[in-house]
């Protein structure tokens, strides 16, 4: 806690630090005049009259606050202070009251309201009083900015009533008790300063912190301003109701802002920022996270009911979390289909506009994401993680700037190959940018629809953004009540960090919903009475309990009805909750529907990335022959559906995304009614559909006179012809097929997802074989194994987003053993595949199966394989041929530590290239710590390759991390002769990379 350490009262008078006072751009750019630094301000009195100067004018009111707030900013003596001041059981964000006043003050002037000789202006008298006051300790300075931040919202709402209803407006009554609740906030607002001040002169300001963090406890001042005011907004909507025909729009945004919440404005964002061209921004935003998250925004957005959802903002819970001063989590539980994304996103509104964005006066952060468990990048950690970085580096107000640490952690991952920031690099610089910013505001809809493991990951990373941020912090998450989210929470609510809010009050939005509804069906039920109506209404409204999804079926079906009693009829037949709802439209699915609805599930279900409508209605016309032993891959529906067929088979269940052009759940309440009261068929989704996907490619790699199926159809073309094999598999590839490129890309996820899982896998194990050879190991590979290899190529989905072509690898293709030890396909093919295994057999590249499994990352299949005898330090030409090297290219940090613990030689040369060169180039540059601790020398020279040494390699490279760890094991920096370049701090003056030599990573 700061000490007054100096003599004649220097510390006692706030205007000691005019000179550097701040004066804050108003929104008309007109900014106030600065004080004169040279002129010494009085000394303070201890005079509780705070009255006395009521000839202030509110731009003095504004340059003596912002002068307070230079003192809690810039002043060296605060500067290093703590930035949380513990009051009672809270950990206050102290310097958020310093930001309030100055926006406060900013926002009343731009209310534009002339205060005299209003009865307001006494108060700025009063203010300026307080800003004198003597101060002895931080608290002290606490005091001053909640007590004026308090009085100054008095005064906002003062003003702007003032100036919305003048004299001659109203009736003489109303204008008589509006003027009365004016003058009793005002006094209540004096008194308030009155014994602040008091307090102050005498040291005693605990009790009124107590009062100011803790609504409805503590000193009965702050109590009684706040009944007061509450008692004012009582009447000025009573004035409001009497003036609503001569309403125009300049009172509405007047009135509006009242609601809004006042956005911070701080000063040192901009220093930290880097200026970027257009292009260069596009690239940096576009590497740190692709994905849309303003259309996941649009969708829920455009699906709410206008005037719903307003109940949320009302609620003192959050105006707690909001307007309070201190890092707090909203947590808004509620159960399945209760209308929760349609209240994150009225949150998400209130944050995000076009005007909050491009306005430079705000700079507070704001980031949201919607979950969706119908698509895998809303669903995992790491992309929500990226998705925040993202928008939390598009600093408002400051066009194609980000943050300078963002600029450097975009160039090491361009460096390292154009990937992507990892879930760790995201999860650390977070922190970074929340402290960037005065207050930073997280929404998270549907967290609950996360996997446990991403839910785990993204509860510690919010948590330690509110509990460890030296800047205000507010989270607001949505979703059911689960465990795993309650568990990390726990701590919080002890600590009066976290704040409850249950959807059990959305009835009033239920109601609306249903009017609206009825109000557009027009001449449709010109025929159903008004009281049918009222019921009709009344009765979805209070069988729903608050679920909104349950109102929304109902509806559905009920506004087919036309008459009375066809309303009436169905109003008797309505579920008793959601699972019932379900069930009631399941049931309607009858004998092939049902059987085209089934399989639609699965494919979303399973589905690698989500289905356009072409993929989803050729994938339904797809099963698997009885008898799976046959060599008939497929059978095939003869029916070729269409969007508006399927769309009907799977109403209600399945919808079309209309921007994404994919198919999804039509709510996340769907796949859980199907996972939970389905589980005969739904439990053998994950093999049915990848043992699909494997015959699908046996059948369209078979020559059309050998089968039957979608290959014979006119409109999805012709499967590979065999018999010209080298003359037609090029344009084969081109034959657009709907499934073609996922089956192609994603099979191996597939296969490797599922065998993660505890579920049978018989009926893939057989596709498998059948894919490969059916004639076993020892004999050569399927015409179309080899036909699909033919066709491998660079990118795409793993393990095929190698630098390195993973197609060369897996020949000779006649033999599927290199395929199995590439892919990792051994777990679903045991006892079958290394039947009369030998493991010295080599590919086109010279590498064996052991050097195949580690550059893959397989650990499982390489312990097989050294237990079967592969020998981990092989006699070979080329580093890349052995299996730590090709760990080593695969940035496979795991696979290198269970080699090296196998006694694999980390100093081997071989065609004079090192591994530890070739560890420095790597995507991974912890690999080169693992060889380096397991004895590397990093001074191996390595005549190959262009850098000569793996110091130099690295920092041509710019691999800081790399450079230190090398200069640490004993890495010469001096003059080799040996050095292709002479030495590693000549390559990095060469190659303009002198500050990554000396550790840093910022360098352009």
């Amino acid at each position: 806690m700061p000490r007054d350490t100096r003599s004649g009262g220097s510390r006692g008078s706030t205007r000691r630090f005019f000179s550097k006072c701040l004066v804050r751009k108003r929104q008309d750019d007109a900014a106030p005049a600065p004080i004169d630094s040279n002129k010494q301000p009085p000394a303070a009195t201890p005079s509780t009259n705070v009255a006395e100067d009521c000839s202030v004018s509110a731009t003095d009111g504004q340059a003596q606050t912002e002068s307070l707030w230079t003192l809690a900013f810039e002043e060296d003596e605060y500067k290093d202070t703590t930035p949380k001041c513990t009051i009672g059981d809270r950990q206050v964000i102290w310097r958020d009251y310093a930001d309030r006043v100055v926006t406060s003050v900013i926002a009343i002037g731009d209310v534009g309201v002339a205060f005299a000789p209003s009865p307001s202006a006494p108060i700025w008298g009063a203010i300026k009083v307080l800003l004198k006051a003597h101060v002895h300790q931080l608290e002290d300075l606490v005091a001053i900015f909640g007590c004026t931040d308090k009085v100054l919202s008095v005064v906002r709402r003062g003003g702007v009533y003032e100036g919305l209803y003048p004299g001659g407006s109203l009736p003489e009554e109303l204008a008589k008790d509006l003027r009365l609740g004016l003058l009793d906030v005002y006094r209540k607002s004096l008194e308030l300063l009155a014994h602040v001040k008091n307090h102050l002169s005498r040291g005693l300001t605990s009790q009124f912190l107590q009062a100011l963090v803790q609504a409805g406890k503590g000193e009965g001042l702050v109590s009684d301003l706040s009944t007061s005011e509450a008692s004012l907004l009582r009447r000025a909507h009573v004035c409001e109701a009497h003036i609503s025909r001569k309403r125009h729009e300049q009172h509405m945004e007047l009135l509006q802002s009242l609601d809004e919440p006042l956005k911070r404005t701080h000063t040192g964002v901009e220093k930290l920022l880097s200026q970027l061209d257009e292009a260069k921004y596009d690239k940096v935003m576009e590497l740190i996270s692709p994905i849309p998250f303003g259309d996941h925004h649009l969708k829920q957005s455009e699906r709410k009911t206008p005037g719903t959802c307003e109940w949320l903002l009302k609620k003192e819970a959050f105006h707690e979390w909001e307007n309070s001063s201190w890092s707090a989590i909203l947590w808004l539980r509620g159960n399945m289909g209760a209308g929760k994304s349609f209240l994150a996103s009225k949150v998400v509104d209130r944050y995000r506009s076009d005007g909050v964005q491009g306005n430079p006066g705000n700079e507070e952060g704001f980031a949201y994401f919607y979950c969706d468990r119908s698509s895998a990048t809303q669903t995992r950690a790491e992309y929500i993680l990226q998705s925040y970085v993202r928008q939390l580096s598009r600093v408002p107000g400051h066009s194609y700037k980000v943050p300078s640490s963002i600029y450097a952690l975009y160039q090491k991952a361009r460096n390292d190959g154009g990937r992507s920031f990892t879930k760790k690099e995201c999860y650390e610089i977070l922190p970074e940018l929340v402290n960037t910013y005065s207050r930073t505001t997280l929404v998270l809809d549907g967290l609950d629809e996360c996997d446990l493991d991403d839910i785990e990951t993204l509860m510690k990373s919010m948590v330690q953004l509110v509990t460890e941020s030296s800047r205000l912090v507010k989270v607001f998450i949505a979703s059911r009540k689960v465990h795993a989210i309650e568990r990390h929470l726990g701590p919080l609510e002890e600590s009066q960090d976290l704040i409850h809010v249950e959807t059990s009050d959305n009835q009033e939005d239920i109601e609306r919903f249903i009017e609206t509804e009825m109000n557009e069906m027009g001449s449709r039920w010109q025929s159903v009475s008004k009281d049918v109506q009222r019921k009709a209404k009344n009765e979805i409204t209070s069988k729903s309990k608050g679920m909104f999804r349950f109102a929304y079926l109902q509806w559905q079906d009920l506004k087919g009805c036309e008459t009375n009693e066809d309303v009436e009829f169905r109003l008797k037949q309505l579920p008793s909750d959601l699972t019932g709802a379900y069930d009631d439209i399941y049931s309607r699915a009858k004998g092939f529907h049902k059987v085209i609805l089934q399989r639609a599930v699965k494919w979303v279900i399973c589905a690698r990335e989500p289905f356009t409508s072409d993929m989803l209605c050729a994938a339904v016309r797809l099963g698997v022959p009885k008898d799976e032993t046959t060599e008939q891959a497929l059978e095939i529906s003869s029916t070729v559906f269409q969007e508006s067929t399927l769309e009907g088979i799977c109403l209600h269940f399945l919808v079309r995304d209309a921007q994404r052009k994919a198919w999804s759940f039509a709510h996340a309440s769907v796949a859980e009614y199907f996972e939970n009261e389905h589980q005969d068929w739904v439990s053998r989704a994950q093999e049915e559909v990848t043992t699909l996907v494997i015959r699908f490619l046996i059948h369209y790699y078979t020559p059309d006179d050998t089968d039957s199926g979608p290959g014979t159809d006119s409109e999805t073309g012709s499967g590979l012809k065999l018999q010209d094999f080298r003359n037609h598999r090029h344009s084969a590839w081109h034959h657009n097929h709907p499934l073609r490129s996922y089956a192609h890309d994603y099979w191996v996820e597939h296969v490797h997802h599922l065998s993660t899982l505890n579920v049978e896998t018989t009926s893939v194990s057989q596709a498998l074989k059948i894919w490969l050879g059916i004639g076993g190991p020892q004999q050569p590979s399927s015409h179309q194994y080899q036909a699909w290899v033919a066709h491998l190529k660079p990118g795409g989905p793993p393990p095929f987003n190698r630098r390195w072509d993973m197609g060369p690898r897996l020949t000779p293709s006649d033999n599927f053993i290199f395929g199995i030890c590439s892919l990792g396909l051994h777990r679903l093919l045991k006892d079958w595949w290394d039947e009369d295994l030998d493991v010295l057999q080599e590919n086109d590249y010279g590498q064996d199966l052991l050097a195949l499994a580690a550059y893959n990352g397989h650990e499982d299949l390489c312990g097989i394989l050294m237990e079967r005898g592969s020998d981990v330090n092989r006699d070979v030409a080329k580093a890349d041929q052995t299996s730590l090297g090709t760990a080593i290219m695969g940035g496979r940090g795991t696979t290198v530590e269970l080699l090296l613990a196998n006694n694999a030689n980390p100093n081997r040369i071989l065609q004079y290239h090192s591994l530890i060169c070739l560890a420095a180039q790597g995507y991974d540059s912890a690999v080169l710590k693992l060889l380096l601790e397991h004895g590397a020398d990093p001074n191996a020279q390595c005549q190959l390759c262009f850098y000569g040494r793996a110091l130099t390699s690295a920092v041509v490279r710019r691999k800081a991390s790399a450079v230190t760890w090398l200069i640490e094991a004993g890495a010469s920096v001096n003059v080799d002769l040996d050095d292709s370049w002479g030495s590693p701090l000549a390559a990095a003056a060469y190659s303009g990379a002198v500050d990554s030599s000396m550790g840093d990573t910022g360098a352009p």
